[in-house]
């Protein structure tokens, strides 16, 4: 399926007020969001997007699930960035941003993003964020050493 008629169907789904469902695909979300998680966005206000949300946006013909880091010109600017990406997005506006992620499916357990303590919980994100990056790095790479070091020596 062509990306942009792929968009312009989302965006559909959502301008009618209904929720979407498709699969993750990539690693900027990690440990979040992995690749093969069912993803469920609603739409939602501009007015009602919060630094901290892990929105769903388009960006030059490609849609694109990552954290809201900043809110810059009276909500006409949007900053954004996978957590498991060392920078930030380029900035995007209003109408780019197609919805908001408000669920996440692995294999049979659901995690409902809408709830008051994961707001709670992605607002303490954006506290520690500058660390974030540097700590997912770290530990990812402390657990690939462990699993190579099983391997070699089938533990």
């Amino acid at each position: 399926m062509n990306d942009a008629i792929e968009i312009e169907l989302m965006e559909e789904i959502l301008n009618k007020g209904n929720e979407l469902q498709f699969k993750a695909l990539g690693g900027s979300m990690y440990p979040l969001i992995r690749s093969g998680d069912i993803i469920t966005v609603k739409p939602i206000k501009i007015g009602d997007v919060t630094v901290g949300d892990i929105i769903f946006y388009k960006n030059k013909n490609k849609y694109f699930v990552h954290r809201l880091i900043k809110i810059v010109n009276d909500k006409s600017t949007f900053i954004t960035r996978g957590d498991f990406l060392p920078q930030y997005d380029d900035p995007i506006d209003s109408s780019q941003i197609l919805g908001k992620v408000v669920a996440v499916k692995r294999g049979n357990k659901t995690k409902n993003y809408n709830t008051y303590w994961m707001r709670k919980f992605n607002s303490l994100i954006i506290l520690i964020y500058p660390l974030f990056y540097p700590v997912l790095t770290f530990i990812y790479k402390v657990l690939t050493a462990i699993f190579k070091i099983k391997r070699v020596f089938k533990l």
